[in-house]
């Protein structure tokens, strides 16, 4: 008995929507606004770009105000190799030993090498992961190297820690035997 009261109720509800047709409400059209032209200036009213003189990054920076990079200071007791600054930072324990120290000098092979050290947390795609790391190396390069232009480096080290997404990267270049932190180095 219920199925038929059912079906019964559907069925006048279905020929009440027929009786009544379902208005079509049409949007309203806005009048066609009429924008005027902009007024051409003329060029002596343009202020004129001040181009940086030729040189760099850094030159670039100062004329835009954005501070330099804060120098390197060479620690008490500096023998001409050894640890040049430490992380003050904490890392993981799975971080690589060479990722706990920034900037090292170190002797293989009778060469000298500059190694700093990049690291990023929190990116899950290794590849830009590593990227970033090692591009924060070279700048940490870049920065003991007192240049904005670094030339014949290399990456030494590479390391990921899946779990924390954390990357690692050493970069490294061959320094004169004369060398001090904070100069460039001349190339002839």
């Amino acid at each position: 008995m219920t199925s038929k009261l059912w079906i019964l109720f559907f069925y006048t509800a279905l020929l009440a929507c027929q009786k009544q047709p379902i208005e079509e409400k049409q949007p309203e059209v806005a009048e066609p606004v009429v924008v005027a032209p902009p007024t051409p200036t003329a060029p002596e009213q343009i202020a004129e770009p001040t181009i940086p003189e030729p040189g760099g990054a850094l030159e670039a920076a100062r004329a835009l105000n954005i501070p330099e990079q804060v120098p390197v200071k060479i620690p008490e007791g500096y023998q001409g190799k050894g640890v040049l600054a430490k992380r003050t930072e904490k890392l993981s324990k799975k971080a690589p030993a060479w990722a706990k120290v920034v900037a090292e000098i170190i002797e293989e092979k009778d060469k000298r090498f500059l190694r700093t050290s990049g690291y990023v947390k929190g990116i899950h795609d290794i590849f830009l992961a590593k990227t970033t790391a090692e591009n924060r190396a070279r700048q940490e390069l870049a920065r003991w190297l007192n240049t904005d232009k670094l030339e014949m480096s290399q990456i030494a080290a590479f390391s990921y820690d899946k779990k924390k997404h954390t990357a690692y990267a050493q970069a490294q270049i061959e320094i004169p035997a004369d060398w001090l932190p904070g100069k460039p180095i001349i190339t002839q």
